[in-house]
């Protein structure tokens, strides 16, 4: 193998690497309000709004929506 080949396999080793810890720390950061939403949910049926609150948040923010999403496209909540 090469010289310019191994790097360049090696370059690609890392960058799949960090790819993957930026996935981990994203998904670690949204499992909890993921869990957190669904804890709301199983209280009483909650708006959006009304988890917004819960949350203590002004109002929905964008992440709060994707979580939703992501819930509804799991199909824990409606």
């Amino acid at each position: 193998m090469s010289q310019i080949s191994a790097n360049a396999n090696y370059l690609q080793r890392q960058e799949s690497q960090l790819e993957s810890q930026l996935e981990l720390g994203y998904e670690l950061q949204y499992q909890s309000l993921y869990s957190k939403i669904l804890n709301f949910t199983e209280i009483e049926n909650n708006s959006t709004k009304g988890i917004a609150t819960l949350l203590s948040q002004k109002n929905t923010s964008g992440q709060l929506k994707m979580t939703l999403n992501r819930l509804m496209g799991h199909k824990l909540i409606e």
